[in-house]
Order: structure tokens, then sequence, then C-alpha cells
């Protein structure tokens, strides 16, 4: 008895310590990039429905309902005063997912070393910088539709994904795969491969949002006109100013097969060792750490393999978007729901078959290994500064110094600069 209370009262405190750690990075990560919504996500909550069925739609016509019952506020003030509350529901939401896969590892080394570099991510730096952009909200919903997976919620998590394709379409490739991949986790973890198909909602309810909106924007919609009555509201909003007005309808009215038309030949984005270095060395490590955690289960070479395409995905938005550093970025978060799917497929060492379980020595090897390579990727994280994609130009402002990039390829951001992809007037 008296030996499980000392155990108790150990992994009381190390709980505490780790917490404490994670959650002050946590706050010096949003630190590093934190800023007030800019003009061009500003404007994008005044575009409504009232301009028909457009992408990104379902915010602006939240917000004008919101005007109609705080009239009594400035617009600009109760924009910013939304965003900022949506962004502080999104940062509450990314700890709990994070903390609670720290938890499962029983706050061990590893599993804490895990936790800090998921909170002092580049992700979580441009999280904060993007205050105002809807990429907060689609993660959270992604983050709610996991949770409603695991509670056995399939319409509700399908649901949660379809809203969000309304809110930006880039779920489709940073929330989506991740909630099929827990869909799959949950399916291996039940032993059943037919339970899958009970997963249909969570594919096809978002698909055919996404379809709608395809066949709206490339055949239904009025481009010319519809960006001129854009440009006259943002004009007659009053802070939204300079080229901003022509060049965020110009982005919102444009096509997806347009898009496609002028990035998809800028593969240099997707080479660039800079962002590798900075961006992807981390999903690859954990990843890698969670497979060889995880066992000689049925199924596993299938699920990680699923999942390094989930996390991999994202990337292919820089070939119908330009915003280089912000898409990379976005591995990290497909890392987060990959490890929560991990989580949901694996029991614990102590719990697993005897057959399953590495040998103690090989499991203590790879434990140190994986230390020391996330020691470094944490390194790398908080000793240098990552671009913070904007218009504005602003950069991380904690960091005075701005040390060399470490790349592991040599850095083409010169040549990325340099082409004639999908750029302002």
């Amino acid at each position: 008895m008296q030996q499980r209370g000392d155990y108790s009262s150990a992994y009381a405190w190390r709980r505490a310590v780790a917490l404490g750690l994670l959650g002050a990075l946590y706050l010096l990560s949003i630190a590093r990039g934190l800023a007030w919504p800019n003009d061009y996500s500003e404007a994008h909550w005044l575009f409504t429905y009232e301009f028909g069925f457009i992408k990104r739609g379902l915010v602006g016509s939240a917000f004008a309902g919101l005007q109609g019952l705080f009239g009594f506020v400035e617009t600009e003030t109760l924009l910013h005063a939304s965003a900022a509350v949506l962004l502080a529901i999104f940062f509450a939401a990314y700890f709990w997912l994070a903390a609670t896969l720290v938890a499962r590892q029983g706050f061990s080394l590893c599993g804490v070393l895990v936790g800090l570099v998921f909170f002092s991510s580049p992700y979580i730096v441009m999280a904060g910088k993007l205050n105002g952009y809807f990429d907060c909200i689609i993660a959270a919903l992604a983050i709610l539709s996991c949770y409603l997976l695991q509670r056995g919620r399939v319409y509700g998590a399908a649901a949660a994904l379809t809203v969000g394709v309304l809110i930006h379409e880039n779920i489709l490739l940073v929330g989506l795969p991740g909630a099929l991949l827990f869909a799959f986790a949950k399916s291996m973890a039940r032993d059943d491969a037919a339970a899958i198909k009970t997963y249909w909602p969570v594919l096809v309810f978002p698909a055919l949002a996404a379809l709608a909106l395809y066949i709206y924007h490339e055949y239904l919609m009025d481009p010319q006109q519809v960006r001129a009555a854009m440009e006259q509201k943002l004009q007659q909003s009053g802070f939204v100013e300079g080229f901003l007005v022509r060049y965020a309808p110009r982005v919102l009215v444009t096509g997806f097969a347009e898009h496609w038309r002028l990035n998809h030949l800028c593969i240099d984005r997707i080479t660039d060792g800079f962002f590798i270095s900075r961006a992807l060395l981390a999903p690859l490590a954990i990843t890698a750490f969670y497979f060889c955690m995880a066992g000689r289960g049925k199924g596993k070479t299938a699920l990680f393999a699923l999942a390094l395409a989930s996390i991999l995905l994202p990337l292919a938005m820089h070939l119908i978007a330009h915003d280089i550093e912000r898409i990379w970025t976005y591995p990290l978060f497909a890392t987060l729901l990959a490890c929560y799917a991990f989580s949901e497929s694996s029991a614990p060492a102590a719990r697993r078959p005897a057959a399953t379980r590495q040998p103690a020595a090989i499991a203590s090897l790879q434990h140190f290994a994986f230390a020391a390579v996330l020691a470094c990727i944490l390194a790398i994280q908080n000793l240098t500064v990552y671009p913070l994609f904007e218009i504005d130009g602003d950069r991380d402002r904690l960091y005075m110094l701005n040390p060399p990039p470490i790349p592991i390829l040599p850095s083409s951001q010169s040549a990325i600069r340099s082409n004639q992809c999908f750029a302002p007037e």
C-alpha cells in the first residue's frame, strides 16, 4: 500500500511539472506570432451568401447575423472580438488534445518531449499570427470531429466536417484525412474490418458540400459581377483599404481549376530544404516514434501508411495556393490528429500481449534515440526564426537575433519568390 502511495505521489508530481512546462512553452509560442486580424483576413468576414453560394461564405453570413444583434458595436471591433474568441477556443482544444496524448504516454520523457514539440511548433506560432483567418476554426472542427468519432457520434463528426468545408475548403486536406484515419483506427481497435463502412458519412457529407461549391464556382457564378459587388462592399467598410480591396475578392472568385492552372507547376515549393528542416522533420520523427512504440499489432503497417499519407497530403495545397510558409505548417497539425488516432488503436505497452511487445533492451534504446531526435527538433523550433507568412511582412517578434537557417537541402526560397505563380495584382 505504501509503494502504491509513493507511485501515485511521484506520478502526480511528474504530471504537474510536465503540464507546467507544456503550458509555459505553449504561451511563449503563441506570443511569438500573436497579432490582430489584418485587412486581408477582415475582408473575408464581410463576404456572405448575399453574393451566392460562394466558398468561405459561412463565417461572413454568421457574422452578419451577429452584427444584427450587436449593432451598437463598431464592425471592426466586433470582428476582432469574434476572431479572438474563436482563436482562444482553438488554442484550448489544441492544448486539450496534445495534453491528452502526453497523458496517454504516462508523462514519460518521450511523451513530454512530443508534447513540447507540438506546443512550440511553427504551426502554433503561425496560428497566432493568422488571427482572423479561418484556419483556427477548421482546426477546432477537425479536433471536434475526432472527439465525436471517439464517442461514437458519426453523424455529428460528419456535420462538423461539412460545416468546415463551408468555412474553408482546405479542411478537405488538413482535417478530413485525420478524421478518416481516426475512423480506421477505431475499426482496428474493434478488430472488425467491416466496421469502417459505418463511417461513410464522414467522407460523403463533406465531399458533397465540396462538390456543390465546385459546381457553383465553375459553372453557375458570374465572377466579374460578384467580384465588383465584393469590391464595392469592401470600399464601404471603411477598414479594408489599398490593393486588398481588389485582391481579396479576386482570390475568392477565382475558380478551383484556375488556381490549379496558376500554381500546379510550382513544385519547387515542396522540395524547399529550409521548410523541410523546420516543418517536416517533427512529423516524420513523431510518426516513427509512435510506429515503434505500437508493437507488432494487426494492421499496424496499413495504419501508419495511411497516417503518413494524411500528414503529407496538406502539402498538395502548394499546387493550388501560393502562401508557402502557411501551408508548410499544416503537416504539424495533421500529425497531432494522426497521433490521436494512434493512441486510439494501441493499448499501452503494459497491457499488450507479450508477443506484440518490444524486448526491453530494444525499447529502451528506441526511447533514448527518439528523445535525442526530439530534443534536436525542439532546439530548431525554439532557437531559430520561422518566417510568418503575411502580406504585411510581419515576422517572429520575440527573437531579436535571426540565426542562420539549418536546412537539410538547399533552400529554393529565391526561386519560389521569382516564379510566375499566382500573386497579387
